[in-house]
């Protein structure tokens, strides 16, 4: 959405001065989730994004890119989770991404590591201490100690 908007030293006097003036909105004319600065970005045009796509060849859907702040088109731009082991302990690890640009005005990204028993029977529970953690721009990264012969990790995120 585009205005004019035009600057006066008082109501008696208007300036010289007039600017153009572009806002964002969250606005999402294809109810699809993802905003329509962002698909008028990604996609070039507010409607012209399918949310359940993979255009990119990545595996990940775009509304699911949206959502982790990666680039729908390019498949090199993904959320990795890395695990390094130094003999008795494994380190997870995934960089944020603060939510920022179009789409995501007033939006905080939110993380969450979760762990289950197996992929199949989706009994995911949060791991304590690493639920709901806003990003930062920096890895976050949990260390422990193996307790079986086979431990499953997920990384969730959300926009608020």
């Amino acid at each position: 959405t585009a205005a004019t908007v035009r600057l006066y030293a008082d109501a008696q006097h208007p300036s010289r001065m007039s600017l153009p003036l572009v806002w964002a909105s969250r606005s999402d004319a294809d109810g699809d989730g993802m905003p329509d600065l962002y698909e008028a970005t990604y996609f070039g045009g507010y409607t012209n994004g399918i949310a359940y796509a993979d255009i990119d060849g990545d595996g990940q859907d775009n509304l699911s890119e949206y959502t982790a702040g990666t680039n729908p088109t390019n498949s090199v731009s993904a959320l990795r989770v890395h695990a390094n082991s130094d003999g008795g302990s494994v380190t997870i690890s995934f960089e944020t991404v603060i939510a920022q640009g179009p789409g995501y005005e007033r939006h905080t990204r939110i993380y969450t590591l979760f762990t289950g028993p197996d992929i199949e029977n989706g009994s995911w529970q949060p791991v304590p201490g690493y639920e709901d953690l806003p990003a930062s721009g920096t890895a976050i990264a949990y260390s422990f100690v193996p307790s079986s012969d086979q431990e499953l990790f997920r990384v969730g995120t959300r926009l608020e």
